[in-house]
């Protein structure tokens, strides 16, 4: 049996945003990294699934593969406009 792969990289926990919007309103970030610890947890008990952790690189021939280049250049664009608000934070 083919076993359900779980992709999970430690760096999810650098993920802490102050806000998120929800229909347009600005609100406390609702997530807690902690969360996805449990689920993990969950996941790696059943036999069925196999917990993967990607490469810190992965090259972007293989991202090609899965996902269409517009979430790929949307995550792109938006990856840079974090940087440029983590670098400025008052710029948000």
């Amino acid at each position: 049996m083919q076993k359900i792969p779980i992709y999970y990289s430690p760096d999810h926990q650098l993920h802490q945003p102050r806000y998120e919007y929800d229909r347009g309103l600005q609100i406390s970030y609702q997530e807690v990294p902690q969360r996805i610890e449990v689920a993990l947890k969950a996941f790696g008990r059943l036999p069925e699934c196999e917990i993967i952790t990607p490469e810190v690189n992965t090259p972007m021939a293989a991202i090609e593969r899965v996902h269409k280049q517009d979430l790929i250049q949307h995550l792109i664009e938006q990856s840079h406009f974090a940087a440029q608000a983590t670098s400025n934070p008052t710029g948000w």
